[in-house]
């Protein structure tokens, strides 16, 4: 098993692969355990979680690419000096 930023590092095609064969893992060991030959049964929620960790990285897309524009400043309103009170009775 890869760590996450293993996994971050690698291509989507090599994640599909990687996905595919650890849910054929899991599968199995879900067999071996039902039937007794594998008493470790924390074995499958480490793989579910490996699993999710792949389709994390899988669905976040590219990392975004950081520029290094200044960030737009927007006017700001004037207020006026005058109340509403003092609107109304003109």
């Amino acid at each position: 098993m890869y760590t996450f930023n293993d996994l971050r590092d690698m291509s989507a095609p090599e994640l599909q692969k990687e996905l595919k064969n650890v849910r054929q893992e899991l599968f199995e060991l879900r067999i071996t355990v039902r039937s007794g030959k594998e008493k470790d049964a924390a074995k499958i929620h480490k793989l579910q979680r490996y699993i999710a960790q792949i389709l994390t990285v899988l669905n976040a897309g590219p990392a975004p690419v950081k520029t290094a524009l200044k960030p737009e400043v927007k006017p700001t309103k004037v207020a006026s000096k005058t109340s509403k009170k003092a609107k109304a009775n003109k």
